[in-house]
């Protein structure tokens, strides 16, 4: 199996089990009016429409979405929807022309990537919000902010109108992945540029700086220069 569905099943899991666990009305920190159970109906309802969107290769009808069910039977429909979820992104040929809201080229690649890290995400939500305190796989990690700034980034701007902080700064990982040079010279153009000279570094465990980009938890020592300080701040979705 891709390594994304293998990491997304796996946080699907985690999800669902937090909210086995609860209490249900456990606060998500990071999503302002949200509690647990919310969070389980979100992440359901994003992996059923993924999954319509994937397979049919279009904007999905939302009708056709099951409504959450009881929330003592929400954890089992998670795990449901993320196996069908997973299901038909196996079939899927990364290269095929698909549809997906995000201003990246339209190929079915960018799913699978883009639901493990939604889900991820969203699987430290989880237990964070019932009192652990969870950390990501490093290589998923790191491969989230690169994602954070391939896909997320454009689909900010191209959404709310927002200008991205301008100029070059380098991320760098002590545990896994490669460094990364984000270039960005007009507020709008956001790219990963390795051959550009950065104009700041910010330095961290992948799971520390993939956290800081997402904004559920800041660095313990940031970097003192605006354009480090203006990407930690810009946020996530």
């Amino acid at each position: 199996m891709d390594h994304h569905l293998q990491r997304l099943r796996t946080d699907a899991s985690i999800i669902a089990d937090a909210v086995r666990t609860g209490p249900l009305d456990a606060a998500v920190a990071a999503c302002p009016g949200w509690d647990l159970a919310e969070l389980g109906r979100h992440i359901g309802f994003i992996h059923r429409w993924a999954r319509l969107a994937a397979a049919g290769g279009a904007a999905p009808d939302t009708d056709l979405i099951d409504a959450p069910p009881p929330d003592h039977q929400l954890a089992a429909w998670i795990e449901a929807g993320a196996d069908d979820l997973i299901a038909v992104l196996s079939e899927l040929d990364p290269d095929q022309p698909t549809w997906h809201p995000f201003p990246v080229p339209k190929v079915a690649s960018v799913w699978p990537r883009r639901q493990a890290k939604e889900t991820m995400i969203h699987a430290w939500d989880a237990v964070h919000a019932i009192g652990g305190s969870p950390e990501l796989d490093p290589a998923a990690a790191a491969d989230g902010v690169a994602e954070y700034f391939e896909v997320i980034v454009p689909r900010i701007i191209a959404r709310t109108g927002r200008t991205a902080p301008t100029g070059v700064m380098a991320i760098r990982f002590t545990d896994s992945g490669d460094p990364l040079v984000v270039r960005n010279d007009d507020g709008t153009s956001v790219v990963l540029d390795p051959t550009a000279a950065h104009d700041t570094e910010v330095v961290g465990r992948a799971d520390d700086l993939c956290l800081a980009f997402w904004n559920r938890r800041p660095l313990a020592d940031p970097p003192q220069h605006p354009l480090a300080e203006a990407w930690l701040g810009f946020g996530g979705n």
